[in-house]
């Protein structure tokens, strides 16, 4: 009885030995397989990083994120912040992969100028041109007596909401042409600028936008207002060689109520930019995938403002360093001498 009862615990014991030897042995198999797994398979997600939640960028990259989970096995988190300025330092702080942005804002920034002085971001790349031209509107109270640009001299003005990409550009076309100290500059949201301008509190505001934009229009049907051209007298050799990226159009007339006549100013088109950081082969799958038919068919019909992503070279006009895996996919597709090379910046 003695020996059965021994024999029993030795064979229990032998199986013990047997089932961890198994669990060892699984576990050391885990760990390898785990170990020779690219990273690149294991985390196959990006963060897009946009403005406000209720900004354009907002509903493009939301948009982009859907294309891309239908279309790659790329998971894309969207991330709303409270501005274009934010998302961009967000992303330069490697806080985020991909975002809007414009360039007005980037190259000042690569170059350690403007707003940047003495401090040089060089952590973004260029994707390529995703959203049509962003057009500078400046509306002003017919009441207001402000005919032509120098006439906001000593006015109640907003020159679009402090954080946002607006605001660095329009600030930074009004300092260059000296109008920015004498202008009575009042701070408010884009929700406030309308309701200010229909009480009467300002005189006028800027802003950037399609057409035609709902916050114009809703100001021209409310009070009578004036769009003043923005670009006559200025000296563009010198402004675009400090502030790349703006472009002259015109607003038609018949934009808004009110406005028959053409308006002269000037737009910017946004560029995708991701993290210098972010690995080029997801960077690769996510500019085939989203420049590819079935995403450019899909974002461009539910998305105007990304007109721009149908252009036969998104590359073309760009002032910073491509991302290495767009460029992998911009020369597959024929298209070359995309922007300039870093050590010439």
């Amino acid at each position: 009885m003695w020996r059965n009862r021994s024999s029993r615990k030795r064979l229990a014991h032998n199986r013990t030995v047997r089932s961890c030897g198994w669990l060892l042995a699984l576990a050391v198999f885990g760990f390898v397989a785990v170990l020779s797994t690219p990273v690149f398979a294991m985390d196959k997600q990006l963060t897009f990083m946009s403005g406000g939640a209720k900004g354009s960028w907002y509903r493009y990259l939301t948009a982009m994120s859907e294309c891309m989970r239908k279309n790659s096995d790329i998971k894309v988190t969207v991330v709303p912040t409270s501005g274009g300025m934010e998302a961009f330092r967000k992303l330069q702080a490697d806080k985020a992969d991909v975002g809007f942005t414009f360039q007005t804002v980037a190259f000042p920034a690569w170059q350690g100028k403007g707003s940047w002085k003495g401090k040089k971001l060089r952590n973004l790349r260029a994707v390529g041109f995703g959203t049509s031209s962003s057009i500078f509107h400046f509306v002003v109270l017919k009441s207001s007596g402000i005919k032509k640009r120098a006439d906001l001299s000593g006015k109640k003005f907003s020159p679009c909401p402090i954080g946002t990409t607006c605001y660095a550009s329009v600030g930074s076309f009004l300092r260059h042409i000296g109008l920015y100290k004498k202008i009575k500059v009042s701070n408010l949201s884009h929700g406030e600028q309308v309701s200010y301008l229909k009480d009467g509190k300002i005189d006028g505001y800027a802003l950037q936008g399609g057409l035609p934009n709902p916050s114009v229009t809703e100001a021209a049907l409310t009070r009578p207002v004036r769009l003043i051209s923005v670009d006559q007298g200025v000296d563009f050799s010198g402004f675009l060689k400090e502030f790349p990226g703006f472009e002259p159009t015109t607003i038609p007339k018949g934009t808004y109520k009110g406005v028959d006549y053409d308006v002269s100013t000037m737009g910017l088109s946004g560029v995708l930019v991701a993290n210098k950081n972010t690995s080029p082969d997801l960077i690769y799958q996510m500019t085939k995938t989203l420049w590819g038919k079935s995403c450019v068919g899909y974002l461009t019909k539910n998305n105007r403002g990304l007109a721009g992503m149908k252009k036969a070279n998104p590359t073309e006009g760009l002032v910073i360093p491509v991302h290495a895996g767009a460029a992998r996919y911009w020369k597959e597709r024929g298209i070359k001498n995309m922007a300039p090379a870093e050590g010439s910046m």
